[in-house]
């Protein structure tokens, strides 16, 4: 059987080595977003897929909103600033703008940003 401080390749921070130092450390890595990111119950699109025009409604939003559609490499194709009221839905007329494809649809207002999946076909 090896002995494991002498095993090639293999390193351990319990042996004493005597011509080199061993060291451990602990890496913690975060993900964080910069921009919140508003609960992803908040915001309904329908028809999905369209041939057309996406409509938009938030129960919980009203004020000022800024919508972009955005191709899958993150290009914003298509941006739109809108006026919401709670619960009443808004329309994108969207009828020849955008070739067939999958979007993502992200409304920012000062609480945040929301996104979904879009279909255009």
């Amino acid at each position: 059987m090896r002995d494991a401080c002498n095993s090639a390749g293999n390193i351990n921070a319990c042996c004493d080595y005597t011509s080199c130092e061993t060291e451990v450390y602990a890496v913690n890595i975060q993900m964080e977003v910069g921009v919140a990111e508003l609960n992803s119950t908040t915001l309904s699109v329908y028809p999905n897929p369209s041939n057309d025009n996406i409509t938009i409604v938030s129960a919980e939003l009203s004020g000022s909103a800024k919508f972009e559609l955005a191709d899958m490499i993150g290009r914003v194709v298509y941006k739109e600033q809108r006026t919401m009221n709670s619960g009443q839905p808004v329309t994108l007329a969207l009828n020849g703008k955008l070739a067939q494809g999958t979007y993502s649809l992200r409304m920012i207002t000062d609480n945040g940003i929301s996104s979904r999946a879009v279909m255009i076909k």
